[in-house]
């Protein structure tokens, strides 16, 4: 089956959208008036500007904590230190990883539905924009920035998932991975409007309101895109079912046949009621629960944010100019991503992991080796602190390209698969608790590397990277011991991950 299923706390509609259809209609019948078409693609990349705003606020903080606007307007124009800085980046996280939770996310899907709660965090993001752009002193930043990231973890959370409702089996790996493309093209353009606003009066300010524009997009847009006909199922509403299959399925699809997949797996998995946190930690799906946040985890832990958030204070230590060395990464990061979208449905997930954690750990050894070697720290008059820099251009040029080998190699595979794996490998019942702790466990990541990196690299300088080479050689394991889910149905990602662990699972085929 080529459907993302979801429970009923997935996708709850409100009043405004029923039709009153019965379950049984006429409606079922290919011979019903089709309405207007629309891709899944076409629905993919316009709901995956949540990706954008999420890569967008990753990507501005790194160019506005380096601007003198910054420090002049929130601290006086004193340099702030690494634990205030530190704060200001991971606070986002710990927003983020507050509406992800499982409760929060659950508590939302029964407010509203999928497409709601998208719409739902468009907005707040908004509210965050603001508070952060009118802000004078640091608290205010910090309640702004925890708005923000409540959106984004809203966001996160939904968006993936809703791509994977509205795709096939043959292309889901390729629409979800679009999620991680914006993310790339919204840190590549935040990147470049740093380096554009840094000497600019207020210029942080500028970076932080542009935020507005599309974010109102999304809010404004997404009230227009198809609700999930997975939920529309399991509100009993088959005949809109049907009205959205035929929209986004290609002329001559069997739409017909693909509904009654769904609602015969939605019966299979209500058949023994609804969802409950003890079922959901016991069993096979626990262990399928410990391959999402261990891929999450693994996703952050990495060490990718280590540039995206520090990458000016990393480049100075190359003795680079880390604006435009920033905004380059951020070129690299965004063009490597398409790889993942031709690839991850023809050659599989685990092994564009595999290569990618490969790539990461060869690029975290160059950069650890040339810290010890080509580090030169010395002390400057006036100042308690040594400073450390790279003086031998070779040696520069050494890091520069690890930088750039480890960004791409992310961006094609530990970057866009987890979201990819997360989103397909939970069975239809317990998928909102599965995707809202995976979700979780990515925020509880990001706000590690958030906040810890600056104080590492004051501390440890470059030795930091042995650090994410580790973790990275752990990485590499997990994708060699991970079973492939390339053009399975759900059903079949579900039993492929039943066998695994079980010797048994599912009745519904294994077989691609």
């Amino acid at each position: 089956m080529g459907w993302f299923q979801a429970s009923p706390e997935a996708e709850v509609l409100r009043p405004e959208v029923t039709s009153g259809t019965s379950y049984g209609t006429a409606a079922s019948s290919q011979s019903a008036s089709r309405p207007r078409r629309r891709s899944a693609l076409v629905v993919a990349l316009f709901s995956s500007l949540g990706g954008f705003l999420f890569g967008v606020d990753i990507g501005y903080i790194s160019g506005v904590e380096v601007m003198a606007s910054f420090r002049d307007d929130l601290n006086g124009g004193k340099p702030m230190d690494d634990a205030t800085m530190g704060m200001i980046t991971a606070i986002f996280a710990l927003g983020a990883l507050a509406a992800a939770s499982p409760p929060a996310s659950e508590a939302l899907m029964r407010a509203m539905s999928r497409r709601g709660a998208i719409v739902a965090g468009a907005a707040t993001f908004c509210v965050g924009a603001i508070i952060q752009g009118v802000s004078f002193n640091v608290p205010s930043v910090l309640v702004g920035r925890f708005v923000s990231g409540a959106s984004i973890g809203v966001l996160s959370t939904n968006v993936p998932v809703y791509m994977s409702e509205l795709a096939a089996a043959d292309e889901r790996g390729k629409l979800v991975a679009f999620y991680q493309l914006a993310i790339t093209l919204g840190i590549m353009i935040a990147f470049w409007l740093s380096f554009f606003l840094q000497d600019a009066p207020h210029g942080w300010r500028i970076s932080v309101l542009a935020q507005l524009l599309p974010g109102g997009v999304l809010a404004v847009g997404m009230t227009g895109m198809p609700l999930s006909p997975c939920g529309l199922v399991a509100q009993r509403r088959r005949g809109e079912a049907l009205k959205v299959l035929q929209e986004i399925r290609p002329e001559g699809a069997d739409v017909d046949l693909e509904l009654r997949e769904i609602e015969a797996a939605h019966a299979e998995e209500m058949a023994t009621g609804e969802a409950t946190w003890a079922q959901f930690c016991s069993g096979p799906v626990s262990k399928i629960g410990a391959v999402g946040v261990t891929s999450m985890l693994l996703q952050q832990l990495g060490g990718m944010n280590v540039f995206m958030f520090y990458g000016p204070r990393v480049c100075e230590a190359i003795g680079l100019s880390g604006f435009l060395f920033t905004a380059i990464a951020g070129m690299v990061n965004f063009v490597a991503t398409f790889p993942a979208i031709l690839l991850v449905d023809r050659y599989g997930r685990a092994r564009l992991l595999q290569c990618s954690a490969v790539g990461m750990m060869v690029a975290c050894f160059g950069l650890a080796m040339v810290g010890n070697f080509a580090m030169v720290c010395r002390s400057s008059v006036g100042q308690s602190e040594e400073q450390c820099v790279i003086e031998s251009p070779p040696a520069k040029y050494t890091a520069a390209a690890c930088i750039f080998f480890f960004i791409a190699n992310f961006a094609y595979g530990w970057g866009p698969v987890p979201w990819v794996l997360c989103s397909e490998i939970f069975p239809m019942k317990y998928r909102a608790k599965g995707v809202g702790l995976t979700t979780s466990m990515s925020w509880l990541g990001t706000f590690v590397i958030g906040y810890f990196p600056p104080m590492l690299i004051s501390s440890i300088g470059f030795n930091t990277f042995w650090v994410f080479f580790a973790f990275n050689c752990a990485a590499l394991g997990f994708a060699f011991w991970l079973p492939e889910t390339r053009g399975r149905s759900l059903e079949q990602v579900t039993a492929v991950f039943y066998r695994k662990f079980e010797g048994g699972g599912p009745s519904k085929l294994i077989k691609p």
